[in-house]
């Protein structure tokens, strides 16, 4: 697993974005899927148009109705409150590579914090939720 830790912000991104859509096939909760695949057209508007979207990804993470963190604090099952970790991790990920690309220069707290750290934590929350073929898996799709 330690070969992912080089990867460029660009290439960590590339696989959070690689990540949600695994998650999205796998996922049974539909409450969930259905924000999740509101997040992935924001990132493939982000990655395909160029798009602003640095604010509206944020908020799939942070809105108090049904942002992605308020979701796993009310949720009581460990496998899905994992999920939502690299759920979590990936936007959080890919929102700093977005406003990275419009030069943002002051992130919301959360997405300040985004550091290597986060990277492993994903790749680590990745392998217990679908074992160790997950990340190669994630990387050739």
């Amino acid at each position: 697993m330690e070969e992912y830790y080089s990867f460029t912000q660009s290439q960590k991104a590339r696989f959070a974005y690689k990540t949600l859509q695994f998650i999205c096939v796998n996922i049974e909760s539909m409450r969930i899927k259905k924000i999740l695949e509101n997040a992935i057209q924001l990132c493939d508007d982000f990655y395909t148009k160029n798009s602003n979207v640095a604010d509206e990804l944020y908020e799939t993470l942070d809105n108090e109705e049904d942002g992605f963190t308020i979701i796993q604090e009310c949720e009581e099952n460990e496998d899905i409150q994992l999920i939502l970790d690299c759920i979590i991790d990936s936007i959080a990920i890919i929102t700093k590579e977005a406003y990275d690309n419009i030069g943002q220069k002051y992130y919301p707290e959360p997405i300040e914090l985004v550091t290597q750290e986060t990277f492993i934590h994903l790749l680590n929350s990745l392998q217990k939720c679908y074992g160790e073929e997950s990340i190669s898996k994630i990387i050739n799709s």
